[in-house]
């Protein structure tokens, strides 16, 4: 176990180290799937009320930009669409 908490430690400050002195230029897209599963309870109407549920897909993207302005200062810039469904009947 202290090996591996060792060697974690190790590798967290070379990238660390090692990203603080290249002044990297990136673009990164990442794409998002998730999968909504979910009930609404409704506790005003009282015993009468059924609970509703749902299940869906919901997707996005995300494209960001990263600079390097000095050592230690990095100018970040996004842009990103989340479109977010749960499935649940209105009414």
């Amino acid at each position: 176990m202290q090996k591996i908490l060792l060697l974690s430690v190790f590798l967290i400050f070379y990238f660390k180290n090692f990203s603080q002195t290249k002044k990297l230029n990136e673009i990164s897209v990442s794409q998002l799937f998730v999968w909504n599963k979910t009930t609404i309870y409704d506790t005003y109407s009282g015993a009468r009320a059924r609970n509703r549920t749902g299940n869906a897909w919901s997707y996005g993207t995300n494209i960001n930009y990263s600079a390097g302005v000095s050592e230690n200062i990095y100018f970040n810039i996004g842009i990103g669409y989340f479109n977010q469904r749960f499935g649940i009947p209105g009414g």
